[in-house]
């Protein structure tokens, strides 16, 4: 086809120009990096919802107050 039959085809219908051919690919990779990110973070805040630091924890270690000895 010629060219510029394309090219008035693609405006007559609203047709946009092609996209690269990396498209697909760039697609793809940014696909499963959010889907990747998006159940890490969400595997990570379970994990830290779900946590239970228990008595001997360094935040009760810390947070406790000491009593005194008696003599």
């Amino acid at each position: 086809m010629d060219p510029g039959h394309v090219q008035a085809i693609r405006e007559m219908y609203n047709v946009t120009i092609p996209v690269s051919s990396d498209y697909a690919a760039i697609f793809a990779i940014v696909a499963g990096l959010v889907i990747f990110l998006s159940l890490t973070v969400t595997y990570v805040a379970v994990g830290i919802w779900n946590m239970n630091p228990g008595r001997d924890s360094l935040i009760y270690r810390l947070t406790t107050p000491r009593t005194k000895k008696d003599h």
